[in-house]
């Protein structure tokens, strides 16, 4: 029995003394080892590596796609804010465009000299009939009749032609197959002259002035005017500017002050 603990005894020792040896051994040569490991170390780190580059892929490839996703997302934002800026943008002008109108068809209003004036709006415009005629809002419910001249926010731009209850067909001045024959006037070298509004040159964009009364030569000034003379009509109602005239066939043309391609709120005037 006494042996028995001796050798383990023994044994203990000596496996301390191993140990300690080993430690030391690992202490005192440090350096030796670090270099002998050095290129077992460098393979593992390149395995590690060759297995980790999938992962690494794939993380970069996630982090990507979120990037793109983002970007993507806020392009959507953007394009939305610009879009609603420039209907926001597009409906102020609008607003400041019909504001203006209303102004000066209130400026106008104030300037015809009418012993009835009606404010309308335009209901139906076709792109068919554009230069031809248009349809107003309003009709016998609000005592329009038939020859009252229509004038816009500048000046005279045609004639009721045609009236419902409700709504009433304004034929334009820039018509072409149809003449509403309104007689005009206008003051040249202190000489009253007078015509008959009887077509528009779509070219030119003009209105003609036929059965001119006078039979002298005139000059191609002056500022062309409603002049009532067929007893239907109300005088004075603004017209164009002449800046043609051929002395030979008694006409004249005249540019209009209206502008035709641009009509919302309407003065109807009559007698």
């Amino acid at each position: 029995m006494q042996n028995k603990w001796s050798r383990l005894i023994l044994r203990v020792i000596i496996g301390l003394i191993v140990a300690v040896g080993f430690l030391f051994f690992l202490i005192t040569n440090r350096q030796f080892i670090n270099q002998s490991l050095s290129p077992i170390t460098s393979s593992m780190a390149t395995v590690d590596n060759l297995l980790s580059l999938p992962f690494r892929w794939g993380k970069n490839l996630s982090d990507s796609l979120n990037d793109l996703l983002r970007t993507y997302e806020e392009n959507g934002k953007l394009k939305a804010s610009l879009s609603t800026l420039s209907d926001q943008k597009e409906e102020l002008l609008a607003v400041k465009s019909e504001n203006e109108q209303l102004r000066k068809t209130l400026e106008m209003q104030e300037k015809v000299s009418s012993q009835q004036k009606i404010t309308t709006e335009v209901i139906t415009r076709s792109p068919l009939l554009w230069w031809d005629e248009l349809t107003l809002n309003a009709g016998q419910d609000k005592q329009v009749k038939t020859q009252m001249l229509a004038v816009s926010e500048k000046g005279l731009i045609g004639k009721i032609v045609d009236v419902n209850q409700s709504s009433s067909k304004l034929s334009l001045l820039t018509r072409q197959n149809e003449v509403l024959a309104i007689p005009v006037k206008w003051t040249n070298q202190e000489k009253v002259i007078y015509g008959l509004l009887s077509g528009y040159d779509q070219n030119e964009g003009l209105l003609l002035i036929s059965d001119i009364n006078s039979s002298d030569d005139f000059k191609p000034e002056g500022d062309v005017v409603t002049s009532g003379l067929d007893g239907e009509t109300v005088a004075d109602i603004p017209v164009g500017q002449l800046i043609a005239v051929d002395n030979k066939t008694r006409t004249a043309k005249v540019k209009p002050w209206a502008d035709f391609s641009n009509l919302s709120v309407i003065i109807l005037v009559g007698r």
